[in-house]
């Protein structure tokens, strides 16, 4: 049975890839803010704060005393808050890019040594960061840092796949 890790797996999105992944037959490692809730349904369940680098190495190292190897990585965490850039309080642009850019360098950054030699890394980007829409100057900011660190990872790990979904 292969091992997929979720970070942000209580999430919506996060959520439906564990629901979908466990109707597979996969065994599902679940990271998130809220351990408990998947904890019945899923081989491994942990807490992380992906703005957190402790946080997210000891996510990993838990993980890692838990199961040999991910075949299936995705990072599904994330933030979205709207506000014009004028009105955005520095600590709402921090949040935003610390969920949805640096959360994924943390994780990745942890993860790579527990990784299978050909793992699929996959990350969930958001079609808004095309669109640059008023308001979400942080988000789109965000998703752009995203592909652009997938596109270097992906040169980096070139045994591995490496995708951001939109």
């Amino acid at each position: 049975m292969a091992t997929a890790m979720i970070w942000g797996a209580t999430g919506g999105i996060g959520r439906a890839l564990v629901d979908e992944l466990l109707s597979r037959q996969w065994s599902v490692v679940a990271v998130s803010r809220d351990e408990d809730s998947l904890a019945a349904r899923v081989a491994c369940s942990l807490r992380a704060d992906v703005a957190d680098p402790f946080s997210v190495q000891r996510a990993v190292q838990a993980a890692a005393h838990e199961v040999d190897e991910i075949a299936l990585w995705i990072y599904a965490a994330g933030d979205i808050a709207a506000a014009p850039v004028e009105e955005m309080a520095p600590a709402m642009w921090g949040r935003i890019l610390s969920a949805n850019l640096t959360g994924a360098y943390l994780a990745t950054h942890y993860s790579l040594p527990l990784l299978a030699p050909a793992a699929h890394l996959v990350f969930v980007g958001a079609i808004s960061e095309r669109l640059r829409l008023p308001g979400l100057s942080a988000y789109a900011a965000a998703k752009a840092g995203l592909e652009a660190f997938a596109e270097a990872l992906r040169k980096e790990q070139r045994r591995r796949r490496v995708t951001v979904v939109r």
